[in-house]
């Protein structure tokens, strides 16, 4: 059946241009605004927390140190909401987690890590470890806090680097755990830290002889930690991947080792459409991995849904899960109303709208399939114990170590062995290979179709405006796809996209048009010069040619 354009398309179109133009004609101090630059620096702070031993009806976290102790670049009630974040299960008994009590061997005092977000200006990169202190270790704790509670390694950053945050964290806590003693050396302290202003948070002391961590009273100052901080908080190297792909490496095989590569592309499918989406896990690592992953996905696509891979379970968040506004929530309680609630401990979606399918929804199955079966015998884990283990008091099977010793430290540090399960770790090129196919599948053939539906208008010549036409480009998708494309359309992820396009496109044509005019005017001196050439050829030879400003 023929498409055609409805009657009111012109209008529409006129009313775009209308806008853009007002758009155009605004102050640029209007419109744009000083985000905060890039700070020098690896991350904002870090916190330990930990459970005070005297007797409290509800057991609450308290914050125990923080470096650097100034400037406090976080309000007393963000900071609330970060301790909410790092026990979003709330504070319970170490016993009540599933890891055994084992020997002294390779971190296994880690009982878990995840990561949450914080959105400011940029987003914060919250990553956690939950540890246990043993009683032997009383370097700084002393007896004023409850071993029998985890305590928590919190690092605040903006920078998207989950391996290595994940790995100098575990570092740290190796520090705390083995009473690493006082340091032979002296460390430089950066710039920054030199003349620090402002006042630490309320709840913490700073003392003379350690000015950089602020303490609980009573704690003494965990100055062991100093020359680890201090390297890592003034490291810098230059990134080599993309943010999305920092996100995506050390997380994306948690997602396939929970479900089937259909049900992938399903959960891909309701992030581009802005659904109201919930996973849920008891196990916070790999809700949040999961999470991260699926999101992360969608680049270069911008999600403008609210992302939290990890929201306490506190009543003061559960008002997001009645929000109109789209959003992606990683819950450890069962929310089964939301659009779409993807359940990791059971591998099952359940859809609560009928969730529409991308453009050759099964190809793009059956090449993640394809892929994944040329790579099975790569990726596959061994089990992490086995019967020779139990009978050996073994911490891990000797084939999964040797397994995880061969992988990328960038996927798979060391650490990820105390708290990340999985069935699968992929390789580089692995991870390369999905970003690829679901990128390919999207981007490139939604670039094309949204470019042959751009409308300028050029009646101020000086300034043309380019705007998308909606019906011009429902009349070019392939008749199957139109529902999924009338409800992508009016998501924020699309508007934003087709406003870089757009951009992209008006300046290029910008720049064709300047490029021409300057060819045209130089063409028209090089004609102009050689007319006058002529003119003087021709003048008697007692005539002197006249100058002119076109030489």
């Amino acid at each position: 059946m023929e498409r055609r354009l409805s009657t009111s398309t012109d209008i529409r179109i006129q009313k775009n241009i209308q806008n853009k133009r007002m758009y155009q004609a605004c102050p640029a101090s209007l419109l744009d605004f000083n985000e905060e630059a890039e700070p020098p620096k690896q991350f904002d702070h870090f916190l330990i927390l930990g459970h005070p031993s005297e007797s409290m009806e509800k057991p609450q976290p308290k914050l125990l140190a923080m470096f650097p102790s100034r400037p406090l670049i976080y309000s007393s009630s963000e900071i609330d909401n970060i301790i909410n974040f790092c026990y979003p299960q709330g504070l319970m008994p170490i016993q009540t987690f599933s890891r055994p009590n084992i020997p002294l061997i390779n971190n296994k005092w880690i009982i878990t890590g995840f990561v949450f977000y914080l959105e400011k200006l940029t987003r914060v990169y919250g990553i956690v470890l939950h540890i246990k202190i043993p009683n032997e270790s009383n370097n700084f704790i002393g007896s004023q806090y409850n071993r029998n509670y985890p305590f928590c390694l919190c690092l605040l950053s903006r920078k998207p680097f989950i391996a290595t945050h994940f790995k100098f964290l575990s570092e740290i806590a190796n520090g705390i755990i083995n009473n690493i003693q006082l340091p032979s050396k002296s460390m430089p302290i950066p710039e920054n830290l030199q003349n620090p202003h402002g006042n630490c948070h309320p709840s913490l002391i700073i003392h003379q002889k350690c000015p950089l961590i602020a303490v609980a009273m009573g704690i003494r100052v965990p100055r062991f930690l100093l020359p680890e901080l201090l390297t890592y908080y003034s490291s810098h190297f230059q990134p080599a991947l993309k943010a999305s792909d920092y996100l995506l490496y050390p997380t994306l095989y948690v997602l396939f080792s929970c479900f089937s590569p259909r049900d992938i592309v399903k959960i891909y499918s309701a992030l581009l459409l802005e659904l109201h989406i919930v996973f849920y896990s008891s196990d916070i690592n790999r809700l949040s991995f999961c999470i991260i992953a699926a999101t992360s996905l969608v680049f270069p696509l911008k999600l403008e849904a609210k992302v939290l891979p990890i929201m306490p379970s506190t009543e003061y968040f559960r008002p997001m899960l009645d929000s109109p506004f789209p959003y992606v929530i990683g819950f450890t309680q069962r929310y089964e109303k939301a659009d779409i609630f993807i359940d990791l401990d059971r591998g099952r979606i359940i859809e609560n709208v009928p969730l529409i399918h991308p453009p050759r929804f099964i190809e793009l199955v059956a090449k993640v399939e394809l892929l994944l079966q040329n790579y099975q015998v790569q990726i596959t884990v061994p089990s992490k114990s086995s019967l020779k283990t139990l009978i050996s008091k073994q911490r891990f099977d000797s084939k999964y170590m040797e397994f995880t010793e061969g992988c990328d430290q960038r996927i798979f540090p060391k650490c990820f062995r105390e708290f990340v399960e999985t069935k699968y770790i992929f390789m580089p090129s692995l991870t390369k290979s999905i970003i690829k196919l679901f990128y390919n599948h999207i981007i490139p053939p939604l670039t094309d179709l949204i470019k042959v539906c751009f409308v300028t208008d050029s009646t101020i010549q000086s300034a043309p405006v380019t705007v998308f036409n909606k019906d011009l480009f429902l009349l070019h998708v392939p008749e199957e796809t139109t529902n999924f494309f009338q409800s992508f359309l009016s998501t924020q992820a699309f508007q934003q996209y087709i406003d870089i396009l757009t951009d992209e496109f008006q300046i290029k044509r910008s720049d064709s048009i300047q490029f021409q005019q300057s060819q045209y005017q130089m063409n028209f001196i090089r004609i102009r010069k050689r007319f006058i050439i002529v003119r003087c050829k021709s003048l008697p030879s007692i005539v002197k040619p006249v100058k002119t400003l076109f030489i």
